[in-house]
């Protein structure tokens, strides 16, 4: 029996390992921001995550649950719609929709990268409104990937800080045709670790392995593990709170 499950397993994974790498849309990271930009593609992902500590780039404490949808109307330039809630312990689900629309400006076929500017606007968790900017870039040679990214948001909220930068970074390696392994990291409030008066709480650092199966020509899941580090400057003295976890799933089908 178990070398019948054996054989299964061999053969399916070898099934993944031909699929065609260019069948799928979209890059084999969660979180950098970069979508697809080829004209008339679209991408569904249905994204969940859980995070023991607040860590805005992966998720808030608590399970997070959403759709995200990217739509290129015209090549180069895309649209990303995404709705999601957030359940925790003793507090009443919440909800945050973002719309984004993003251009390349530079096209790893022709210049060597991808880069790209992003403008949107939304609600978040927080019940607050926001408008944000995303700056992106993103690079391929052989069987390496890397991606980068600076996402910029103004919270239209009392307490809150003026601006928020979240920072990205990622690398991946295709292990086989439809595998990519690699890593990501994001850095949040970094201005924690030096004003005592940071309003979002401290400094927040993440940073784990990543994972990108393409299982068919239309469905992809991408799995990700983080560390979650914060920090503050507190009485002159900088701190570190106790670290947590962030982890993210999403099935996604390209059309």
């Amino acid at each position: 029996m178990r070398a019948k499950i054996f054989l299964i397993l061999a053969g399916f994974l070898s099934t993944l390992s031909t699929v065609p790498a260019g069948a799928a849309a979209g890059a084999p990271f969660l979180y950098q921001g970069i979508g697809e930009h080829r004209e008339g593609s679209a991408i569904l992902e249905w994204q969940n995550a859980v995070g023991t500590r607040d860590a805005r780039p992966f998720s808030e404490r608590g399970f997070e649950t959403g759709l995200w949808l990217d739509y290129v109307p015209v090549d180069g330039a895309g649209l990303r719609f995404s709705n999601s809630y957030l359940f925790s312990a003793g507090v009443e689900p919440r909800a945050a929709v973002f719309l984004e629309g993003s251009w390349l400006l530079l096209r790893n076929e022709w210049q060597g990268m991808d880069l790209g500017l992003g403008f949107g606007f939304g609600r978040d968790f927080r019940d607050a409104w926001l408008p944000r900017i995303r700056v992106f870039l993103g690079a391929k040679s052989g069987r390496f990937e890397i991606a980068a990214g600076v996402l910029a948001e103004f919270p239209m909220a009392a307490g809150r800080d003026a601006m928020d930068v979240i920072i990205t970074a990622a690398a991946g390696y295709r292990i086989a045709d439809s595998w990519v392994a690699g890593v990501e990291a994001a850095a949040e409030d970094l201005e924690g670790f030096f004003e005592e008066e940071e309003a979002e709480g401290g400094a927040r650092l993440t940073a784990g392995p990543t994972l990108w199966v393409h299982v068919t020509d239309s469905w992809h899941i991408k799995a990700n593990v983080a560390a979650c580090i914060t920090g503050r400057l507190q009485d002159g003295t900088r701190e570190l709170v106790a670290p947590g976890v962030a982890a993210r799933l999403a099935v996604g089908y390209s059309f």
